[in-house]
Parts: C-alpha cells; structure tokens; sequence
C-alpha cells in the first residue's frame, strides 16, 4: 500500500471522513447494489443484464482491472441474480484471475407497505483470493428498503442486518479455514428525478469487495436511468478497523457500469 494511504488512516482524517460521510448522507446514493438486485414483488417475470467495468486498489493486490457481468430475474414476490467478475492485474505482483468472484443471490419479498419492502436474501459466493487459494461465503440477509421509487423524487435507501459463514482453502494447509461475520449496512440517498439519483451507503459487505478481515466501506455514487438502459458511477472506500485508533485505509475502487432490461413487467 503507498503511503498516501497509510497517511489517510489517520484517526483525525477517519473523523472528518465519517462526519463528511453523515453530512452526506440525505443528499448520495446509488446505482451499487440497487442495481443488483431486481424490483422486488413485480406483478409479471422482469430481466436485466448488468455489466460493469473499473479499477481497484488493495493491500496485498493493487492496481487490478476489474470487468463484472450480472444477471438478475424477478417473478411475483421471488428475485434472483448470478454473476461473475474477472480481475487482470496492472501492476507488476499483481495477480489476474479470469474468474475472480462468482456468484448466486435468491429473494424472497415477504413483506410491503406503503413506503418500505421487505425481503430476505440469500447467497453463495466463491472468490479467487491467490495461487492454490479460495474462499466460499454463504449467508443471508434481512433486508428494508424504503423511501421514493422508480419514477418518483424524493428520499430512498435501504437497511441490511445478516451473517454469513466464510470457508477458506489454502492448499498448503491440511484443513480449511472457517470464520463467521455480521453482515451490516445502511444507505440513504435522493431521487433529483425519474433519471437522476444519488446515494451513499456504510456497509460491513459488498459483493464487490475482497477481504480477510472484517472491513467498514464508504460508497458514494449517482446514477443516470434512461428509458432503455441506466448508467451508473461509482466510489468505494475501504477502511480495516475504522473505529478504532489502529484503523487504516486498505483499499479503494472506482467503477462504472450499464444496466440493460431484456423483459420488463
């Protein structure tokens, strides 16, 4: 990691970025996992087709390339999403895998009202950690999102609260590794219009993110929706021990991406 970063893991700088973060809050938001994920309880089958491309900087793998392709499906009240992402590495070290995350998402939306939706998700995820060494993570998550909707303006976001087991196969070791981690988030953001948004979200989970320890990301992102596709930027950062004093910036990520619908409701 340069040391840039290990500069920005400052207790004072984790402060203001936080206080930034809340100031934030009631005007950011996103296109990141809302467009992962389908409308929930669509009266007829919906598809879309998501891809997605951008750079990311970690510690022990900076400088990647990073392309994700997603496809997700909605019925009546059950959802569903497979994706697959592939890492090239840019940086001399680095390590490329053409199946650097793969993974399933199942839905189930059991409760509506007016102005919030209820739904639980599952998941498996395997991913390419480094040679001779991967990991599967399966879970699930209680899921709250509330707020305007497509085609409206006003204030959205959502809430998350889960678990998820973490297994871990080094070939080196005689055994596999096992460990669990609460799954937290929580993001707010505000529709300008029926095209314009933005959002910003604190969460401890991302399918997107690449960890060994449990980790606090920062995400702020707009997103643009079209009648025949939607746009979306991008900003994640990401802090290993954030509220403590030994906290530090491990990580960041810039990515854009399209959405595509192939049958809508």
């Amino acid at each position: 990691m340069s040391e840039a970063l290990k500069r920005s893991g400052s207790p004072a700088l984790r402060a203001s970025a936080l206080a930034c973060f809340v100031a934030l809050g009631a005007f950011a938001a996103a296109w990141g996992q809302e467009g992962d994920t389908p409308r929930q309880g669509a009266g007829t089958p919906e598809l879309f087709f998501a891809a997605g491309l951008g750079l990311e900087s970690e510690t022990g793998r900076p400088g990647a390339l990073v392309a994700r392709e997603l496809l997700s499906a909605s019925a009546g009240r059950f959802s569903g999403s497979a994706d697959v992402s592939s890492a090239l590495g840019i940086v001399e070290g680095t390590e490329g895998s053409l199946v650097d995350s793969a993974g399933l998402h199942a839905a189930y939306l059991f409760g509506r009202t007016k102005r919030a939706a209820f739904f639980f998700d599952t998941f498996l995820r395997y991913r390419f950690l480094f040679s001779y060494a991967w990991e599967l993570r399966f879970g699930g998550t209680v899921i709250d999102r509330w707020g305007a909707g497509l085609g409206q303006s006003g204030l959205f976001g959502d809430w998350a609260l889960g678990f998820e087991d973490i297994r871990t196969t080094i070939e080196a070791l005689p055994a596999p590794l096992w460990e669990g981690d609460p799954l937290l988030r929580l993001s707010v953001g505000w529709r300008f219009s029926s095209r314009w948004l933005a959002r910003a979200t604190l969460e401890s989970f991302s399918d997107e993110d690449t960890t060994y320890f449990f980790r606090t990301l920062f995400e702020l992102a707009v997103g643009l929706d079209l009648p025949d596709l939607s746009l979306g930027a991008r900003l994640m950062l990401k802090y290993s021990d954030f509220f403590t004093p030994t906290g530090y910036l491990d990580g960041a990520a810039f990515r854009l991406g399209v959405t595509l619908p192939l049958k809508r409701g």
